[in-house]
């Protein structure tokens, strides 16, 4: 019994360093996790420059009803002169 007793305690020790040393692993991981994270996020813009995008693409928005409304008046003149010009060719 002696003997025993003489080895639990290498025993312990032994499983408090593998436990320590997975517990160290596992905290390297989580570290690595984190700055992945941390950079992929880096990136994305802050909220007033969120803000600031959203506004200019309801500036956008408002500037392109602009160009289609008159994208549309031309090409209503460019069709109404071409069928000028194909009546006056005709006569």
């Amino acid at each position: 019994m002696a003997g025993e007793e003489g080895f639990e305690p290498c025993v312990t020790w032994m499983k408090r360093t593998e436990f320590r040393f997975l517990i160290g692993v596992l905290l390297v991981q989580i570290r690595d996790q984190n700055k992945a994270v941390l950079e992929g996020i880096k990136d994305l813009p802050t909220r007033m420059e969120f803000s600031e995008l959203r506004q200019d693409v309801a500036e956008l928005k408002q500037d392109m009803k602009v160009v289609r409304a008159a994208t549309t008046d031309t090409s209503h003149q460019v069709h109404d002169l071409e069928r000028r010009v194909s009546r006056l060719e005709a006569a």
